[in-house]
């Protein structure tokens, strides 16, 4: 077993070989004694000789070997990194001048400003918003607004760099999606993906949820009125392009037991996945779409009785300890917040949230009535066990899916020849090709035709908004944050949903995006400078920073205390 020597004595070796040079023999054969040769050069400095001997331990070689590689992979980044903060604030200096402090950036948005909404999305062509976004106080305002100018700017110039924080945490997102939800083969066709691959993975995911108790990944949507400063509750209907489009993924969902002791609401062991009910078996011979709607319909009730559905964030940390900041946990919070009130409207009305998601789909400038790519149908039939194939065989001999909105559209003018809308008969399937059972290429190959009517986004919608329609009046009161470090779930934080706290935060949020009031950076004191601006890009060049600093020096050490403690409470 080899044990390396600690730190300090190792010290000692070095001070031994600048004292002297030892003979190879140490002990004399003779008189078992020492011997040594006494140097006469300075015994502070080692000779060429005794430099490589030190360097030659297995100790030091593997330090400088790390050393060596860790210089080698992160100088390109470095230099990768400053250069796009260089870029950064060249774009923002003529954006965010400071009257004062020429060489700084200002701290108030640009003279010509609409609006941040128009200046860095809506005239580049993104007229909607993230959740993510609407939480621009999640660490400071101003850094928020910096990096939406910049980035909006430098998009088709200049990539941002790597962040390996970012790209650890998608894959822990993508390792727990994958234990849950299978991959859909690869049959060697070159599929573009699009909106149609987003709403068919979060159906499937509705359509098996009732079975396993959980999914990951699950798209949901809001409007934000843009001048009252409101979300849309579920039975209204979008109205204009005032109605912002208000995007998320919501982490998991999980089917648990109702809570019906409100003094037992905080027990960390309500994140257990319980299906007492049997869910199981009420859809264990659930094949279809049709068939876990018709099932729902009938035992909704007894499900509503019984059953909630949990909402969860999945937050990655590069330690396993929680963040204390109250900015990161409020907007954390509040993100989970947003994806209840969005998933409980869209639970209220099925024909509001079918218009809805049509929007959706116009809003990032796809026609609904566009059709599907017939690969890319293909593949999602073959990779999920046939729960698609009655609704296809129904579209492709003309018959109704059984949703009277998207179904009315068929039968408004019977007259309407609409064969070859959706030709699939110049497919044909291959055993040895797909690498598939040729059962399997029988079955598909029967769909190698002209389809009565085709497969487009309107297809999803209805069938989505069925889906909603029960999911959403599941959805829990209870919250949940889901903390992971690398791969472990090392804390869960359960909290309760907060309407008013929601609702206030949509106004502060929508006032600034939608140009109603100017940005709020952190409070200028010492301990936010040290928190907020240590790592941040524009630091160096941050007006608001520099002053909130001189004016700091300015104050007495006990009367900033106070103001420092003052901020804490308020």
């Amino acid at each position: 077993m080899i044990r390396f020597l600690p730190m300090k004595n190792i010290r000692c070796i070095h001070t031994r070989f600048r004292k002297t040079t030892i003979i190879n023999n140490t002990f004399n054969d003779n008189n078992n004694s020492n011997h040594e040769l006494v140097s006469n050069e300075d015994p502070r400095i080692l000779t060429p000789k005794e430099t490589d001997l030190i360097n030659n331990l297995p100790i030091f070689q593997q330090n400088n070997e790390a050393i060596k590689s860790k210089i080698s992979n992160g100088s390109s980044f470095n230099k990768e990194k400053k250069d796009y903060i260089r870029a950064k604030i060249d774009v923002l200096k003529p954006l965010f001048p400071s009257e004062s402090y020429p060489d700084l950036l200002g701290y108030n948005l640009p003279h010509d400003s609409i609006s941040p909404y128009i200046d860095t999305q809506a005239s580049l062509g993104t007229n909607r918003l993230s959740v993510t976004k609407l939480l621009t106080k999640s660490w400071c305002e101003l850094r928020t607004t910096y990096d939406l100018y910049a980035e909006s700017r430098l998009k088709d110039i200049i990539q941002p760099p790597r962040d390996k924080y970012l790209e650890s945490g998608s894959q822990i997102h993508n390792t727990l999606e994958l234990e849950l939800h299978p991959k859909l083969l690869d049959l060697g066709w070159e599929l573009e993906p699009d909106l149609f691959d987003s709403w068919f993975d979060t159906l499937k995911k509705f359509v098996s949820i009732w079975k396993i108790g959980e999914s990951r990944e699950i798209l949901t949507h809001g409007y934000l009125n843009n001048e009252t400063l409101t979300l849309l509750l579920g039975d209204q209907m979008v109205r204009d392009e005032n109605d912002v489009l208000i995007s998320g993924i919501i982490d998991h969902l999980k089917i648990r037991d109702k809570i019906r002791d409100k003094n037992k609401d905080s027990n960390a062991q309500r994140m257990d996945l319980d299906l007492d009910l049997d869910l199981n078996t009420m859809f264990k011979d659930c094949d279809n779409i049709d068939t876990v709607l018709e099932t729902l319909e009938k035992n909704f009730d007894t499900i509503k009785e019984n059953k909630e559905i949990l909402i969860s964030d999945v937050k990655t940390r590069s330690t396993n300890k929680i963040p204390t900041q109250f900015t990161i946990l409020k907007a954390t919070k509040l993100q989970i917040m947003y994806y209840k009130f969005f998933l409980e409207n869209l639970g209220i009305s099925v024909a509001a949230t079918y218009h809805k998601l049509l929007t959706n789909a116009e809003r990032r400038g796809i026609d609904p009535n566009t059709s599907i790519d017939p690969y890319k149908l293909l593949t999602f039939m073959i990779s999920t066990n046939g729960i698609f194939d009655d609704d296809m065989a129904k579209l492709r001999d003309g018959f109704d899916i059984g949703f009277e909105l998207f179904d009315s559209e068929f039968n408004m003018d019977s007259s309407t020849d609409m064969s070859n809308v959706f030709d699939m008969s110049h497919i044909q399937l291959d055993t040895e090709a797909l690498n598939i059972p040729p059962e399997t290429i029988d079955k598909y190959n029967e769909f190698s035709t002209n389809w009565s009517r085709p497969v487009t986004l309107k297809y999803f919608a209805a069938r989505l908004a069925q889906f909603y329609f029960y999911i959403g009046q599941l959805v829990s009161n209870q919250l949940s944050v889901e903390y992971y470090h690398r791969n472990e779930n090392f804390h869960n934080l359960l909290f309760n949903y907060d309407e008013e706290f929601l609702q206030t935060n949509v106004k502060d949020s929508g006032s600034f995006w939608f140009g109603k009031r100017d940005i709020e950076p952190i409070r200028p004191n010492v301990k936010n400078f040290k928190t907020f601006c240590k790592y941040c890009d524009y630091a160096d060049v941050c007006a608001w920073k520099f002053e909130g600093e001189e004016k700091c020096k300015e104050l007495g050490s006990d009367l900033q205390n106070i103001y420092e403690k003052k901020d804490d409470m308020s």
